[in-house]
C-alpha cells in the first residue's frame, strides 16, 4: 500500500480542502493508495483565524505550527506528500527546505491564483507574505505540481515549473439531480462573505426577470443576507450537511464573475456543481466557466444587464430547455469533471512521484512497511 500524507491548510469543511484532497481518501484507497490529512489549523480554529479576534487568531497559528513540525517530522513513515496551497502561514520557505531534507518528494496543489498579493485581511498578512515567491518556490521543489486549470498551470511554466492540470471535480453519487423541480422557481447563488459582492452588479436585472416572473433569488453564504439593493431576496447560512440540497434546489444557477487574474484562476467549482445536480447555469464568460458552460447547451453566458436579464428569463419560462440543458450538463460533468476522473490522474502521479524517493521509507512500529 502507497502511504501519501496531505498538508493542508484547514479541515474538509473548507472547500478548496474538501475538493481537492479530502474526497479522494476512498477512491485513492480502492487503487492501492492510502491517503490522510493533516491540517495546519482545526475548524474552530479556521473560524477564529478568518475573525477579528488577533489574539485568538495568533494562539492558533502557534498552535498549527507545532502541529506542522509534528507532522514534518514523520514524513519518512510515508512514500509521499501533497500540499495543498501551503505549507504554514508566513515561512513557506523555510518549511519547504525542511519538506525535502528526507528526500520524501511531494506533489504541490492549488486550485486559485494564490500567488497574487492578498485582498483585505490583516495588515500584517499582507506584510510578512510574498505570496508569488512562496507559490513559486513550492512549484519549483515539487515532484509534481497539480494546477486546477490550464490558467494556473500557465502561471507554473512561465516560472519552469511543469503542471498537470487536476480540475476541481465533483462526487457525482453526492450531487444529483432533484427527483421533481422545487415549488416555486429559485434563481440561486451559492458562495462566501467575499464573493458576495459580485451578485450586487446583477441585482437590477434579477430584480427585473422576478418582476416578470414568480421567480425568488436565493443567496447562500456565510452572512445569509436577506436584501440585495431593492431586490428582496431569501438568505441562507450555508451548513456542510445541507451542501447537495443547495444546489439541487435550484431553477436556475447564477455565476457573476469580475474578468480578472484572480476569477482567471477559479476551478469553476459553483458552477460544476449545479451542472451535476441538473441545473442549468447562467454565467460570466470569465476562465474555466467558458469550458463548462456551453451556451444553448449548459447554459448561457452573460455580459450585460440585458444578457443576464434575457438568459435568466428564458430559463425561467421555458421547462423543456431547462430540462435538456440540465441533462447535458450533468452528462459533461460525469465525461469530464467527476471524481473518478480526478482520482485517475492523481493516482497516476501519486504512483510516478513515489519512484522519486530518495531514501527508503522508515519501517512502522509494528514492524510493517
Amino acid at each position: 500500500m502507497t502511504r501519501v500524507l496531505a498538508l493542508v491548510p484547514h479541515s474538509p469543511a473548507v472547500a478548496s480542502v474538501r475538493f481537492r484532497v479530502a474526497q479522494y481518501v476512498e477512491p485513492l484507497a480502492h487503487r492501492g493508495i492510502a491517503l490522510e490529512l493533516t491540517s495546519f489549523f482545526t475548524q474552530e480554529e479556521s473560524a477564529s483565524v478568518w475573525s477579528s479576534r488577533v489574539v485568538a487568531a495568533t494562539a492558533a497559528t502557534l498552535r498549527g505550527y507545532r502541529r506542522r513540525s509534528r507532522d514534518l517530522g514523520r514524513l519518512q513513515d510515508y512514500d509521499a506528500a501533497i500540499v495543498h496551497r501551503e505549507i504554514a502561514p508566513y515561512v513557506n520557505g523555510v518549511l519547504v527546505r525542511r519538506l525535502t531534507a528526507g528526500g520524501v518528494p511531494y506533489l504541490y496543489d492549488f486550485d486559485d491564483a494564490i500567488y497574487l498579493p492578498a485582498i483585505g485581511g490583516r495588515r500584517v498578512t499582507r506584510v510578512l507574505r510574498n505570496a508569488r515567491e512562496e507559490t513559486i518556490a513550492l512549484c519549483h521543489k515539487a515532484a509534481s505540481v497539480l494546477a486546477g486549470n490550464r490558467f494556473l498551470a500557465r502561471f507554473c511554466e512561465s516560472h519552469g515549473a511543469a503542471a498537470v492540470v487536476l480540475p476541481t471535480v465533483v462526487e457525482t453519487a453526492v450531487f444529483q439531480p432533484a427527483p421533481s423541480p422545487p415549488s416555486r422557481p429559485a434563481i440561486v447563488w451559492v458562495g462566501s462573505h467575499s464573493t458576495e459582492r459580485y451578485i450586487d452588479a446583477i441585482t437590477e436585472p434579477l430584480r427585473r426577470v422576478c418582476a416578470l416572473t414568480r421567480a425568488r433569488v436565493k443567496v447562500v453564504s456565510q452572512s445569509a443576507r436577506s436584501r440585495m439593493g431593492a431586490l428582496d431576496v431569501e438568505g441562507a447560512v450555508w451548513r456542510l450537511e445541507d451542501d447537495a440540497r443547495y444546489f439541487r434546489e435550484a431553477t436556475v444557477g447564477i455565476y457573476p464573475l469580475p474578468d480578472d487574474e484572480w476569477s482567471r484562476g477559479k476551478c469553476g467549482l459553483k458552477a460544476l456543481l449545479f451542472l451535476a445536480s441538473g441545473v442549468p447555469v447562467v454565467a460570466s464568460p470569465v476562465g474555466v466557466l467558458q469550458d463548462m458552460v456551453i451556451p444553448g447547451e449548459t447554459g448561457f453566458l452573460a455580459c450585460t444587464p440585458e444578457e443576464w436579464e434575457q438568459h435568466v428569463s428564458t430559463l425561467l419560462t421555458n421547462e423543456r430547455l431547462r430540462r435538456e440543458m440540465g441533462a447535458r450538463g450533468r452528462a459533461l460533468v460525469e465525461e469530464r469533471y467527476s471524481l473518478e476522473v480526478g482520482a485517475e490522474i492523481l493516482a497516476r502521479e501519486i504512483e510516478r512521484v513515489k519512484r522519486q524517493r530518495v531514501t527508503p521509507r522508515r519501517p512502522r512500529a509494528n514492524g510493517m512497511a
